[in-house]
């Protein structure tokens, strides 16, 4: 039964990309004769979720959009989330649904495509978009290899075919621009996770938030109950910790897998009077009714923006998401909880530096451990990591300011001017 699921999910494979390759795109060329080149078009990932870089950079797009429009051109989100597309329709932000005809039209009038991910191309719109020029700003300062990286240690003749198959349906599209944040990352991970024609080291637009004031717009997609919950116990003297885990190919949590207990962590909390605040990967499913008595651990919708939360988090507590590094512009404590380092870098992703090099915090790896460190940290006010902070944070951000998005913005309205010559 399994198999012949298998053979089906395969054959609609190959119908997809034929349908691609030699209907799709050709019909779209012909269409694009007949609609003007109007658009700055900005896609999220996860079929167009409002947050990370596009988001940042979409609205700080729109402070200038004067600038835009004088080259007259458009500003627009395209976005397959219904929910995204009311909440932004309803803030008067310029937004269009996908797939409908105006969403169609807007693909087939766009001049320049941004994007954060490799998601955006679903539902042939990699075929219509093939002649646009691109900008990945990507999503990440990553220890883990990624896109290229990530997908070519081709161990069988399964893999190498579907990595064929991946290449023709448009996963490893090739970029105009691929945003970077230092020197280092440009040499050591983008240039060899994609296929770009150039890399601009700008950093990234979403850490500007950590040196400017939020406004009413970052806060859209937000979870904005867990953020009043947070606030309020600021107030009454808590301490905050974030504990952000990455995602496992192989499945599992700190919680389910047994390396957390939820009611001895929230014993432990409550005598720290410390609040620990749980945003996990969009993709795990966990059954958070068993945390429903916990007073002090409070779970942040894991499909939300979590951004804007940062600036108010007393330390972080992550395992190989690169959140850390984007983190480390707070200078923060971190402290590492890879309690299951062997099995994840064996049956999920491989990390392509020394983990105790790239990683500047405390390590823990039994709960003990982790209530040990909080201690040191928050109530004993020692951090012995803060030298070693500095360095990872030089190597990772060439800029360590909040004008990301100020630079990506120069840099395409150059683009945008070398294009009209």
């Amino acid at each position: 039964m399994k198999k012949n699921i298998r053979r089906v999910k395969l054959l609609l494979y190959i119908i997809y990309i034929f349908v691609g390759w030699y209907i799709v795109m050709p019909i779209s060329y012909l269409l694009k004769k007949f609609f003007k080149k109007r658009y700055i078009l900005f896609i999220g990932r996860d079929n167009g979720k409002f947050l990370d870089n596009v988001k940042y950079l979409y609205l700080y797009f729109l402070k200038r959009k004067k600038e835009i429009e004088n080259k007259k051109l458009e500003i627009l989100f395209l976005t397959e989330n219904k929910n995204i597309y009311h909440l932004l329709k309803e803030n008067k932000q310029p937004v269009l649904y996908f797939p409908s005809i105006k969403g169609l039209r807007a693909l087939l009038s766009t001049k320049l495509l941004i994007v954060d991910n490799w998601m955006w191309i679903k539902n042939f719109k990699n075929f219509i978009l093939k002649a646009v020029k691109k900008i990945q700003l990507w999503h990440g300062v990553p220890i883990k290899y990624i896109e290229f990286r990530d997908r070519n240690e081709f161990k069988n003749f399964k893999s190498r075919i579907l990595n064929k198959l991946n290449r023709l349906i448009g996963i490893f599209t090739n970029y105009d621009i691929v945003i970077s944040t230092s020197p280092f990352y440009t040499e050591k991970v983008f240039s060899k996770a994609f296929n770009a024609k150039s890399f601009w080291e700008t950093g990234y637009p979403r850490n500007d938030i950590f040196f400017n004031d939020l406004d009413k717009y970052n806060l859209l997609f937000t979870d904005k109950k867990a953020l009043n919950i947070i606030r309020n116990k600021k107030k009454e003297g808590y301490k905050t910790i974030l504990y952000a885990p990455t995602f496992r190919d192989s499945g599992g949590d700190a919680f389910t897998d047994g390396a957390l207990n939820g009611e001895k962590m929230d014993i432990f909390l409550t005598e720290m009077k410390t609040l620990m605040v749980i945003k996990f990967h969009p993709d795990p499913n966990f059954n958070y009714q068993l945390f429903s008595d916990c007073k002090n651990i409070l779970f942040y919708d894991n499909d939300k923006d979590v951004y804007p939360l940062l600036k108010d988090v007393d330390c972080l507590i992550t395992d190989y998401s690169s959140i850390y590094m984007d983190y480390l512009l707070t200078d923060n404590p971190i402290i590492f909880f890879p309690y299951d380092y062997d099995k994840y870098i064996t049956k999920d992703r491989e990390i392509q530096f020394e983990y105790n090099w790239i990683t500047p915090g405390e390590k823990a790896f039994k709960q003990e451990e982790l209530e040990a460190l909080i201690k040191k940290i928050l109530v004993d006010k020692i951090d012995e990591f803060k030298e070693k902070r500095k360095e990872i944070r030089k190597i990772a951000f060439k800029y360590q300011d909040g004008s990301a998005s100020e630079r990506v913005f120069i840099k395409i309205l150059n683009l945008l001017k070398s294009i009209e010559e």
